[in-house]
């Protein structure tokens, strides 16, 4: 078995979907099937279930799936790692940024504001999800990162933390329903909806904030669907399946059927920046505060419409 079918499998689980996977993968759907199918014979093992509207693994594909799932991500951050052991790297600052929201859509100008304010340093900018960022944050992949407040990596007195903005927590509903024309809602009027969210295994923070909210509202939460991916939550509440947990720094592609509407009783979310103090910590420092007053200096940029999104 060789790492390109074994990065295929686990991206066909993750999307539950064989064309969104070949997307992603920058592949064909024959391709990625074919290699698929070669991977199942090598091991005699059948991987999947394939359905009309999915692909489910089975229960020796889920187990696979589970075990491995961290495999790519793992090599890529050692060959990174070793990269930046392999050359002088004081020059040399790495920020990881979450996969959703502002920042994303601002990540070019923010590398063109970090390299006028440091020109004697070099930037590396990538945006990835919860999991990756955690893990390349506690192996020095990353120097800083930006995430989620109910994401933060294990912190202590070694670790700084700088809130650069913060949101309302959202639901994400098709834009066809009446509630969605809503300016908010409040969470007593979602005792009786299905929400749709982010598997506990892939987001294990968003979820506690998630049930945390249920709980001081007083609601206990029909979950009808759980999802490895925000753009899989996206669809699912397009089409009406039900109303998807987020929050107001979303990022809705131009062409989604949703809409965020702000829970307005639901504790707010930071945006935080994280860095070890003992690296360089003068110069992360002056990088979070730049970060900082760069969004208060820009504002949101969801309140334009169509924005393109990052699907």
């Amino acid at each position: 078995m060789n790492l390109t079918k074994l990065h295929y499998f686990i991206e066909v689980a993750r999307c539950g979907s064989f064309s969104e996977a070949a997307r992603r993968l920058y592949t064909s759907q024959s391709n990625l099937s074919k290699q698929i199918g070669l991977l199942e014979s090598e091991l005699n093992i059948k991987l999947f279930r394939r359905t009309n509207r999915s692909v489910v693994p089975t229960k020796a594909g889920q187990y696979m799936y589970d075990r491995l799932r961290d495999v790519p991500d793992l090599i890529n951050e050692t060959c990174a790692k070793a990269k930046i052991l392999d050359r002088d790297s004081n020059d040399l600052i790495r920020i990881g940024v979450i996969k959703s929201g502002s920042f994303n859509l601002m990540l070019s100008q923010i590398y063109r504001k970090l390299t006028e304010a440091f020109p004697e340093m070099d930037f590396e900018l990538e945006y990835s999800d919860y999991s990756h960022l955690k893990t390349g944050f506690e192996s020095s992949v990353f120097d800083v990162i930006v995430t989620k407040s109910y994401e933060l990596p294990q912190t202590d007195q070694s670790v700084a933390t700088k809130v650069l903005y913060s949101m309302q927590p959202a639901i994400l509903v098709c834009k066809d329903e009446p509630i969605a024309q809503r300016g908010s809602v409040r969470m007593e009027e979602l005792r009786d909806v299905g929400f749709i969210i982010m598997e506990q295994n892939e987001a294990p923070g968003y979820n506690r904030s998630f049930r945390s909210a249920c709980a001081e509202a007083g609601i206990s939460p029909k979950v009808v669907r759980r999802t490895r991916r925000m753009e899989s939550l996206l669809m699912y509440a397009a089409n009406g399946v039900g109303v998807g947990w987020t929050d107001m720094d979303v990022a809705i592609p131009r062409f989604a059927q949703t809409r965020p509407v702000p829970v307005s009783d639901a504790a707010p979310v930071e945006m935080v920046a994280v860095w070890h103090k003992d690296r360089r910590a003068d110069i992360f420092d002056r990088v979070a505060e730049l970060l900082g007053s760069f969004h208060e200096q820009t504002g949101n940029p969801f309140d334009i419409e169509g924005f393109p999104g990052w699907m």
